[in-house]
């Protein structure tokens, strides 16, 4: 039954009652056409007939995935970078023995997991089965990533007193690799994964009218709740940037979006002062570079470390990454550089590179 159905061989609390896994496949189901163009291709919204199947393009994250619209087929996806995908329930499997038996009910008070369980729950639960084991069990008790040393020794002393606990095993959240995982679970080793915060309709932001090498770019830093969270940066014809008279100047206004890739730049006031912003972007190579710094922003990139990358920019998009650079670099604290040899905060930026004020490193050396 262990090996067969993966459930726990000791007494610990199910974990999820189930979730979801989009797991990647090798083709569609027989009768399944798959549209002709990459999902990238198509608006969010957009219906898809694909040889008579039923497509939808719809938004998850930053991205535009096709989801099957036909019956008993909806859980199909096709992905932008992986391919087809399929939509999985796993659900544990004390959960599909009791439905199969019809005893379960996950609103009971017994239905609970490891998230509902304290220390003390754990600890309650080992002193009734403890008696009737000669040994230990296969139980841990599971603490938050930030649990206090102090609260540790006392979890340790409890079990002590019991007089019954033999043995008490701990998981503090984070401090092991491939270990079971949910949603909202705490930094793991490696590179944590995170999910980017919804973006609202309106968003508010800064405006930069920076000039390198001759060339004018206009930035402007989307904030969500004072954090930089997008960016969105065109050049301006002529010797002068937009907005070059003065009594019209702003430095500061909304970004609104419209539906997917449409985006209006809104003054102080409400009023539309850019229609759409991504037509004003010179390039597709710029549209690209702005979304990857956008997406670095939203998923908790450091300012300065972004700041670093862009100023490394060379050949056609030099003058855009130190365009970008130097309206990001406004938005940076003061703890975000430091020096990578002696770890000083007195962090500058001399012609283009950032150079340490007390030893006199320099990242570009």
């Amino acid at each position: 039954s262990t090996l067969g159905n993966a459930p726990s061989s000791g007494i610990e609390p199910v974990f999820m009652h189930s979730y979801i896994r989009t797991s990647e496949q090798p083709a569609l189901p027989e009768g399944i056409n798959r549209p002709s163009m990459s999902p990238t291709a198509y608006e969010v919204g957009q219906d898809i007939d694909a040889n008579g199947t039923a497509w939808v393009a719809e938004e998850q994250g930053d991205e535009t995935v096709l989801r099957c619209q036909e019956d008993d087929h909806t859980h199909w996806q096709i992905h932008p970078t992986r391919g087809i995908c399929k939509d999985q329930e796993v659900k544990d499997y004390a959960v599909r023995h009791m439905e199969d038996d019809g005893t379960w009910d996950p609103d009971a008070e017994w239905a609970v997991t490891t998230r509902d369980l304290d220390v003390d729950d754990h600890l309650t639960q080992m002193k009734a089965l403890a008696p009737f084991v000669d040994s230990s069990m296969s139980k841990t008790v599971n603490v938050p990533n930030d649990y206090p040393f102090e609260d540790f020794k006392e979890l340790y002393k409890k079990a002590h007193a019991t007089g019954v606990i033999k043995g008490v095993t701990t998981y503090r959240a984070g401090t092991m690799s491939a270990v079971l995982s949910g949603d909202d679970a705490d930094e793991e080793d490696g590179v944590p994964r995170t999910e980017a915060p919804d973006r609202p309709d309106t968003l508010p932001c800064a405006i930069h009218r920076v000039r390198y090498r001759g060339d004018h770019w206009t930035i402007l830093v989307g904030f969500l709740d004072d954090d930089p969270y997008e960016v969105f940066a065109f050049q301006s014809e002529g010797e002068t940037p937009l907005f070059d008279d003065y009594s019209d100047r702003i430095d500061e206004g909304y970004i609104r979006k419209n539906d997917s890739r449409h985006y209006s730049l809104l003054g102080p006031d409400g009023e539309v002062v850019i229609d759409d912003i991504t037509s004003h972007m010179p390039s597709d190579g710029v549209r690209e570079e702005t979304r990857l710094v956008s997406t670095a922003l939203r998923h908790g990139s450091k300012i300065g470390f972004l700041v670093e990358q862009l100023e490394k920019a060379e050949g056609s998009i030099a003058s855009f990454g130190q365009s970008m650079a130097k309206a990001l670099r406004a938005h940076a604290t003061d703890h975000e550089v430091t020096c990578d040899k002696c770890g000083s905060s007195s962090v500058r930026h001399v012609e283009g590179c950032m150079e340490c004020a007390d030893c006199g490193h320099s990242r570009c050396s």
